[in-house]
């Protein structure tokens, strides 16, 4: 009982967080510089703030925070919502990569730690697991996608097994937050 407490009120947490952060971006997205600003960077800043924004451990603002600014800027949702899978991929598939480059390194040791030992020998006996966990991770869960695709990447796993789930996965909670924030945009819009 105690953990399904905890769980509910740290979803609650994230969920007030995002709230705040489109708040503050909506309120950033009145400012005419801003708007000129993203109007100017185009497509190019879409896509810079995703990546920036796809390195959440680093960067712990989710990329859909941001559309109120390139919907007031004059983007569609549809094209803000493909350019940030676009972007947010591309930074989950750089910590992939990170995982692979970490496991080059490891195989070169003549003794591997045992931590490393045990992660390979748990993915080759739950290798089907990865497919699923990837997708519903990647759609669902308020978290860095790097928590998962480095250690896939260090468990030797190819990124072509991969990539479709994390692609789809993407779509569903990029559109998902990105329709939010608009909607939360709007509501303030229309109450202020």
């Amino acid at each position: 009982m105690a953990s399904l407490h905890n769980f509910a009120l740290r979803g609650a947490l994230i969920l007030f967080f995002f709230i705040l952060v489109v708040i503050g971006a909506g309120m950033l997205a009145t400012n005419d510089l801003v708007t000129t600003l993203a109007q100017d960077f185009g497509w190019f800043g879409i896509f810079a703030v995703s990546v920036m924004a796809g390195f959440n451990i680093v960067f712990p603002i989710p990329a859909p925070a941001f559309v109120p600014i390139f919907v007031e800027a004059g983007f569609t949702l549809p094209t803000i919502i493909a350019i940030m899978v676009l972007g947010t991929t591309c930074a989950d598939l750089a910590a992939f990569y990170f995982g692979t480059v970490g496991k080059q390194y490891l195989e070169t040791k003549k003794e591997q730690p045992k931590w490393y030992v045990k992660l390979v020998e748990f993915s080759s006996k739950y290798r089907y697991l990865a497919l699923p966990v990837v997708f519903f991770f990647a759609a669902f869960a308020p978290m860095p996608n790097e928590l998962i695709l480095a250690p896939l990447g260090l468990a030797g796993y190819k990124l072509y097994q991969l990539v479709l789930p994390l692609i789809l996965g993407t779509v569903i909670h990029i559109t998902i937050l990105a329709y939010g924030a608009s909607a939360v945009f709007e509501y303030f819009q229309s109450v202020g």
